[in-house]
């Protein structure tokens, strides 16, 4: 290159170096803004460092209630991610039961609606009428008979619409509690007998086995009349075996007014059952 040559190119090269040291400037520039920046931001942190060290050692309420909100937003999002970890791992098990929820609904609506089939209601029907003719018959007094019905719930007698007693969410109350103690005997016996007669009725054919051992019958005072209404009703099922363990107050008297007119087999055993053996 010739001398005016030379000079052309150191020219353009002063042009460049130049450029590259204004351009070095603004970036020493930005360096210093930056650094002016996170100077001040520093000086901030510190200044609340300080500030929050203070409020802990003097026991600031507001800035403590400021820690423990962070800690617990922090503890929060923990267990968010895990639920959503959780979530994603379990969803191809709840999408599986969500399906067999859909069959066994629809199964469901395929059951029943009433609690009793048909001829359910029907045997039922025939156990409380079974029921009330053996109260009435046996002399229950604590209620009228025609307030007497089998509950659908628990299939135990229960009381409906009875005044000035206490009464359940049902507007029924538990006849055990409504009656004497000879009445409440009366509804056993009532209820035991019943259970047999149903099953012997022949709309029913039940699976009762045919027996029925009854022991003391007559406690809680109960009036002769009533134990003999009870044999008499005993007697005249030829289906069941009846086994009656009685002492009738160990008086003559009452044993013969209690069976007048009954048909019986009388087993005596003329000494206490439990004893020891004699030593010989």
């Amino acid at each position: 290159m010739n001398l005016d040559e030379n000079i052309a190119y150191l020219k353009n090269q002063c042009s460049m170096l130049d450029r590259q040291i204004a351009g070095f400037r603004s970036d020493i520039e930005e360096v210093e803004r930056i650094s002016s920046e996170l100077g001040r931001r520093l000086a901030a942190k510190s200044d609340h460092l300080k500030a929050l060290r203070g409020d802990v050692s003097t026991g600031a309420v507001q800035s403590k209630a400021m820690i423990r909100r962070q800690v617990y937003l922090e503890s929060q999002v923990e267990k968010l991610a895990e639920i959503d970890r959780l979530m994603h791992e379990k969803l191809p098990n709840l999408e599986s039961l969500a399906r067999q929820l859909k069959v066994n609904q629809g199964h469901r609506a395929k059951l029943p609606k009433e609690r009793y089939a048909e001829n359910d209601q029907e045997k039922i029907a025939i156990f409380e009428k079974w029921f009330r003719a053996n109260a009435g018959s046996f002399g229950y007094e604590s209620a009228s008979i025609r307030d007497v019905e089998i509950s659908r719930d628990t299939l135990t007698p229960v009381l409906e619409h009875i005044e000035l007693r206490e009464i359940n969410r049902k507007n029924r109350t538990d006849i055990k509690a409504d009656s004497s103690a000879s009445d409440f005997v009366r509804l056993i016996w009532s209820y035991l007998l019943a259970l047999y007669q149903t099953s012997a009725n022949r709309e029913v054919r039940g699976n009762h086995l045919g027996v029925l051992m009854l022991d003391e019958p007559g406690q809680h005072s109960m009036r002769v009349e009533s134990q003999h209404a009870l044999f008499q009703l005993l007697a005249l099922e030829p289906g069941l075996q009846s086994i009656v363990a009685a002492s009738f107050d160990e008086m003559d008297s009452v044993f013969t007014q209690a069976t007048l007119n009954v048909k019986f087999k009388l087993i005596e055993w003329g000494d206490k059952l439990i004893r020891p053996f004699p030593i010989s």
